[in-house]
Order: C-alpha cells, then structure tokens, then sequence
C-alpha cells in the first residue's frame, strides 16, 4: 500500500504521482477507465531503490468501454443499483451526485484523474489528515474555490488543484496530468 510521504520526500511522491497518472493514459487509451483509484489500490515495488515504481493495482472495478460499447465515458444509470466504482471518497462529483433516471448518464471521461488527485492531495500536503475540501462527506458541496490547498507546496499546485477541479471539463485530462508531473518530477529533483 502506497504510505504518505513527508515533506522532505516531495520528489519521490512527484515520481508515485507521475506513474499513477501514466498508468491512467495506459489504460485509458485502451478504453478502459479502472474506476477505483486510491491509495490502497497502488502499491511501490522496490522501495527506496532506484527502481522504485508505482504499480496501478486492483482492476475488479474497471470497467471496458469498447467491449461494452460505451461511447465517450458516458454511461447511462436508468436504475438504481449500479455500481459507480469504488470506494466513495475517490470517486469526482460527476460520478457521485447524478440520480438515476432516463436520461442520466455518468461521465467517466475524467474520474480517474480526480482519484490521482486525491492521492496527490494527501501526499503532497504538509500536514497530516489535511482534506481537499471542508465537507468531505458532501460531494455537492465541493467548490474551486473551495479547495483547501495551504498545506499544498507553491511547485506542487498546479497539478494538484488541476486534478482536483470540480467540473471534468477544466479537470486535467491524463495527458496534460502526465506532462505537468514530469514537469513537477524534474523541478523536485
């Protein structure tokens, strides 16, 4: 399981971050979105060595676009009873606020994105416990301007509150995640 770095290791968390976001345009480019990104779902292999990586685990959530014919990430949700993804805390507003009903779709076109962002949130922060938001159990109440970034480094921002925008269609995609966290990599190392 992926463990919180301190401060002093914001160099190691960029390379974690830039992994798991490479992971995302890997899979996303082969239709697939895995739907339950979290910590617990990233394991290190070889820690603290110079092969250190990031390994994007647990794939019983993903959910094949291609094979299922959705087109754009967009799944209808008619009934309840469907199984948006993961664990709750990880999933982005779009995914967890829709009602079901005829004409309800959810777009997974960028969930994956905000779960690395969560991620990076709590990697990146410089206090223990910090939350993205004041109302963490309330995913309507999530605002840009309500992003708790103080305990965000000035070099780590950009990309975290990037990832961490409330509506997908100013969220960072995977590609622009990937290039800002190699950006990020080789300014912290």
């Amino acid at each position: 399981m992926l463990a919180k770095r301190g401060a002093t290791e914001l160099c190691e968390a960029a390379a974690v971050l830039r992994q798991c976001v490479g992971a995302l345009l890997h899979l996303h480019s082969r239709g697939i979105v895995h739907r339950d990104v979290k910590h617990d779902n990233v394991l290190l292999a070889n820690p603290g060595t110079e092969q250190e990586a990031a390994i994007l685990t647990d794939f019983g959530m993903c959910l094949d676009l291609r094979k299922n014919h959705i087109v754009d990430c967009k799944v209808e949700m008619k009934y309840d009873g469907f199984r948006r993804g993961g664990a709750p805390i990880a999933l982005a507003p779009e995914i967890t606020l829709p009602k079901p009903g005829p004409d309800t779709f959810l777009d997974y076109s960028k969930n994956d994105e905000w779960a690395v962002g969560m991620i990076a949130h709590e990697l990146l922060s410089k206090k223990e416990g910090d939350e993205p938001f004041p109302d963490m159990e309330h995913p309507a109440t999530y605002t840009d301007a309500g992003y708790q970034d103080d305990s965000i480094s000035e070099h780590c921002k950009p990309l975290v509150s990037g990832l961490l925008k409330v509506s997908p269609a100013e969220r960072l995609d995977a590609t622009e995640g990937s290039r800002r966290a190699r950006a990020l990599q080789a300014q912290l190392c």
